[in-house]
């Protein structure tokens, strides 16, 4: 398995908060951070564990083994208020990690449930630097380095040549950050009055 950038954030909030809604698209890795994470981990895709836990919440939930994984929450949402109601007569941080691939609280009985009870976390899929086993690297630090590269083929130059350009041929300067899931390019020129 790729080591994720989201891992220690995920071991944090398990430590902070009862609940750990971690949801993203299908296919990004959920299931499997979660069976890293967790010896105790059931899916909402297996039609009769759904349907015990539609029918009797409040059993299901006594019968489990905390703490644990339940993947594709979605699918029983009714279950959150029970979540919230063993939380409040028993909280203890990290019971819970709840995975999906569509958010379940915008569904509309689900939004007050677990306020302050609960923390998300978003898993997109692998980075360039999660496919490179480098989770943890801070590349924009080394984009406009020599040789540095995200691309198989790559050669490391663009982004460098750019650089030399742009700051000893030009007298500027080039400053590179991230802003959430993007990357911002600051490119100041001197300007000369005609």
């Amino acid at each position: 398995m790729k080591k994720r950038t989201l891992e220690s954030m995920l071991k944090i909030a398990l430590k902070t908060f009862p609940v750990v809604l971690l949801n993203g698209a299908r296919q990004v890795g959920k299931s499997t951070l979660a069976l890293d994470s967790f010896k105790n981990y059931l899916t909402f895709d297996d039609g009769e564990l759904r349907l015990y836990a539609k029918e009797n919440p409040k059993g299901f939930l006594k019968n489990l083994e905390l703490p644990i994984c339940l993947d594709e929450i979605q699918k029983v949402p009714t279950i959150l208020e029970y979540i919230k109601m063993h939380i409040d007569s028993n909280r203890i941080n990290g019971d819970f990690l709840l995975t999906g691939s569509s958010n379940i609280l915008d569904y509309k009985d689900s939004k007050d449930t677990l306020a302050g009870r609960l923390c998300e976390l978003r898993l997109h899929p692998l980075s360039s630097k999660e496919k490179n086993d480098k989770p943890f690297e801070n590349i924009i630090e080394k984009v406009c380095e020599p040789y540095f590269t995200t691309k198989e083929d790559g050669t490391g130059f663009g982004l460098y040549m750019a650089k030399i350009i742009i700051e000893d041929k030009m007298r500027g300067t080039i400053n590179v950050r991230n802003d959430k899931d993007n990357v911002i390019f600051t490119i100041k020129l001197p300007h000369k009055k005609v």
